[in-house]
């Protein structure tokens, strides 16, 4: 079952045996509930792999001329899963395979190349990153637009978890099966914050709350396959 913040900081409250609230900020302890219940989802939402945190998306267009292959990644993607531009997918290289297949065309002296080898008659087949940050891609098609466009683009990716606690209704992007490890971490917190001591029982359901949330971190890009970004594995430093 899925509950509000309001609702988990009065079961968080009754747990440690706290006076009762209707609002988030109308005790002292409630203020601190609410906190850690907060930091709470954070590291659950941030620890592993979280496949109901994905979407799709786009990416940013930077409208620079001097960089017409050049896009962003946002700034609240976490982890990119795959590229399509203009409805095709568009294939991950790592940056020095990329840098070598840019290199060939200049050596061929290729007239349909910029100056850095890159096509400039196409839409793009190939991405990389050098920084995590922005993408660059071998090819654009000048006669189409000036450079790649945000409207042009898609992603599916992992985005980073939205919380606000100026609502007691907000109820957090999470499954409902896994609210019940959600709660059970926050108790047990509470109650080594708060109460200075333990609750083993708390602590037993968060720890198997977070057994089956854990996974390897990953860095934001990463590539597992150069041919199809299908599976492949990207994630954040």
């Amino acid at each position: 079952m899925q509950m509000t913040v309001l609702e988990m900081v009065q079961a968080v409250l009754q747990s440690i045996e706290a006076d009762p609230v209707n609002e988030l900020d109308e005790t002292p302890e409630a203020v601190s509930v609410k906190h850690i219940v907060r930091d709470a989802y954070l590291d659950m939402a941030t620890q592993s792999d979280q496949p109901w945190l994905r979407a799709k998306g786009t990416l940013t267009g930077l409208g620079d001329t001097d960089q017409p292959t050049t896009m962003e990644i946002p700034s609240d993607v976490k982890r990119l899963l795959w590229v399509r531009y203009n409805n095709r997918p568009v294939h991950w290289r790592d940056p020095l395979s990329f840098q070598k297949l840019l290199d060939g065309r200049i050596i061929a002296a290729d007239s349909i190349t910029t100056v850095d080898g890159y096509f400039n008659d196409r839409a793009p087949q190939w991405w990389t990153t050098f920084d995590d940050q922005f993408i660059v891609f071998d090819a654009y098609d000048s006669d189409e637009e000036a450079t790649l466009q945000t409207s042009n683009s898609m992603i599916w990716a992992e985005y980073t978890p939205v919380w606000t606690d100026d609502d007691g209704d907000f109820i957090p992007l999470l499954p409902e099966h896994l609210f019940p490890a959600l709660l059970s971490e926050a108790k047990a917190d509470a109650w080594q914050i708060l109460k200075q001591t333990t609750n083993p029982r708390e602590e037993r359901r968060a720890k198997r709350g977070v057994n089956r949330t854990q996974g390897q971190g990953r860095e934001r890009v990463r590539a597992a396959d150069t041919k199809t970004n299908q599976g492949v594995n990207f994630g954040r430093k």
